[in-house]
């Protein structure tokens, strides 16, 4: 079972965001926590704060958080702010200012079953008796009789 978290129309555009959140991919959820704190980018608040939300999540649905693992994590383009600057001779300037929109998956840590195999009972048919036969050699040391 996997927990998806998002923050929508983030204030900061997916550009800076997509080069920050790649570094997390199948990564686990408390060290990335721990890794994030102290990464000087802007764009890492926002990738931090919804690691802490992912792991709320997790303790709120009884995963234990250090037992979960960054399954996917990606950033969409959100929506485009129109706005407008004055400058000289009575004109305006436009500028638009993007959005994101920021989603991770985290799901439990998969430990492989190990399943125990039974030996296969073997076929009469498959079964091939050899016989041995001794020769009665004498020993001769290199010399002829």
């Amino acid at each position: 079972m996997s927990i998806r978290v998002s923050l929508k129309n983030i204030h900061h555009p997916a550009r800076k965001l997509t080069s920050v959140s790649g570094l997390f991919s199948n990564q686990n959820l408390e060290d990335s926590i721990n890794k994030s704190s102290v990464m000087p980018q802007k764009a890492i608040y926002f990738v931090n704060k919804l690691l802490k939300m992912a792991k709320a999540a997790a303790m709120d649905k009884a995963f234990n958080p250090s037992d979960m693992v960054i399954s996917q994590i990606y950033v969409g383009n959100g929506s485009k702010i129109k706005r407008f600057r004055p400058q000289a001779r009575g004109r305006m300037n436009a500028y638009v200012k993007h959005l994101a929109h920021l989603t991770i998956e985290v799901e439990p840590i998969k430990i492989p079953e190990i399943k125990e195999t039974k030996p296969s009972a073997k076929k009469e048919a498959d079964i091939i008796e050899t016989k041995t036969v001794k020769t009665d050699e004498k020993e001769t040391n290199g010399t002829k009789s």
